[in-house]
């Protein structure tokens, strides 16, 4: 039996976009126009987007450049506004030495633990960037100066009522409160 993929809209750099079913593995993107085709591989070269849909929810992932210097990733779409949220989730698999003690033979060598988890980094674009900004990496320094426009925000980020254990609050009080092209007219 085959594997039933999700219903999504893929969205093309030319602005057209398909409707079908697919799915996303090592950042690409595998879709098909109907259950029983076969699946056809796509990546950032000619595909922007793909939107997974149904259930009335509507599950969004973009390619994204995270610097300049390498291939756009895959990530999720979390707000969407003024400045918009990426997700890179992965699972990554890390390994350490226990410190385990062996008093019958001190020269034994422990064997490495592996954990493996699901790790997540978040991004931030305004829509006119080339180039999202990990708002994680030296948080309160990037949030300060990204969100620099509102002092309100940040106010919030000093006196540490936003940390970086609140990046998704941050852009959708940013997003809701900030940044209004009405209050500047």
């Amino acid at each position: 039996m085959k594997a039933q993929h999700r219903e999504v809209i893929i969205f093309f750099n030319d602005s057209t976009s398909l409707e079908g079913f697919g799915e996303v593995r090592k950042n690409k993107i595998y879709f098909k126009l109907e259950q029983n085709d076969k699946l056809s591989e796509w990546d950032h070269l000619s595909v922007r987007a793909i939107h997974f849909v149904g259930y009335g929810f509507i599950e969004k992932y973009e390619y994204v450049k995270s610097d300049k210097y390498n291939k756009p990733k895959i990530m999720e779409l979390l707000e969407e506004g003024n400045v918009n949220l990426y997700a890179f989730s992965e699972i990554v698999t890390k390994s350490y030495l226990p410190g385990i003690n062996f008093p019958n033979n001190p020269n034994a060598f422990p064997a490495p633990v592996y954990k493996t988890g699901l790790q997540v980094e978040y991004f931030i674009k305004r829509p006119n960037e080339d180039v999202a900004t990990d708002i994680v990496f030296s948080f309160k320094r990037r949030a300060i100066r990204y969100f620099s426009d509102c002092p309100e925000l940040i106010e919030k980020i000093n006196n540490k009522t936003f940390t970086s254990a609140n990046i998704p609050e941050i852009v959708t009080f940013y997003n809701d409160y900030c940044n209004d092209e009405l209050l500047r007219d």
